[in-house]
């Protein structure tokens, strides 16, 4: 997330939480590892995601397999669910992006993901912003799904109380997340079975 707000703000402070949360629960979502999710600022975000470095064989400037353009999609969705995160959590955030185009914002996240879309599309910018504007939905589809939500919630109140999350770390406060959802909504339904069969 850019740095365009204090760190020392705590809305401000949740707001970049559920931004670098919605990175890190689509990723795990997603089944795509990285590093570390943190909410220490430094020089250039108030926030990041370390990724795991793409293999030496991933070339997309040269060639794009229907494996790499899988990755490729994934990752365009990682780098989506962030700032969708934000907004749905924080209404009204500014982005802290720079550019207005068509309704999109361009710059930090869009940016990259946009470059990403562009392999995909061999260089179609206007098929690029299609494909773009696809996975966002799919992306906000997804972040509507009750138990990923939670998820993401969960790892955004642990990086509130910690502020830097190993891969292992977040995957934990995302199950545990979801689990609670899923007791609650059985509770709510009069369910204990894990199959749904009702108490009647």
């Amino acid at each position: 997330m850019n740095q365009h707000e204090t760190a020392t703000d705590e809305p401000s402070r949740e707001c970049v939480a559920y931004h670098e949360a919605g990175h890190a629960g689509a990723s795990i979502r997603l089944g795509r590892r990285f590093r570390y999710v943190t909410i220490r600022p430094n020089d250039e975000s108030l926030g990041h995601v370390k990724p795991w470095t793409m293999p030496p064989s991933f070339r997309p400037d040269i060639e794009v397999t229907p494996t790499g353009e899988r990755l490729l999609r994934d990752r365009v969705m990682i780098l989506l669910a962030g700032g969708l995160a934000a907004e749905k959590h924080c209404p009204g955030i500014d982005s802290g992006d720079s550019l207005m185009i068509d309704g999109f914002i361009v710059g930090g996240d869009i940016h990259h993901a946009v470059d990403y879309a562009m392999y995909v599309t061999g260089g179609d910018s206007d098929e690029a912003g299609l494909y773009v504007g696809w996975l966002r939905h799919r992306t906000s589809a997804l972040l509507s799904s009750p138990s990923v939500w939670a998820g993401v919630g969960a790892i955004a109140a642990a990086l509130l109380e910690h502020e830097r999350l190993t891969l292992a770390q977040a995957g934990d406060a995302w199950r545990r997340g979801v689990h609670e959802y899923i007791e609650r909504a059985q509770a709510q339904r009069g369910v204990t079975s894990p199959f749904g069969t009702s108490r009647d």
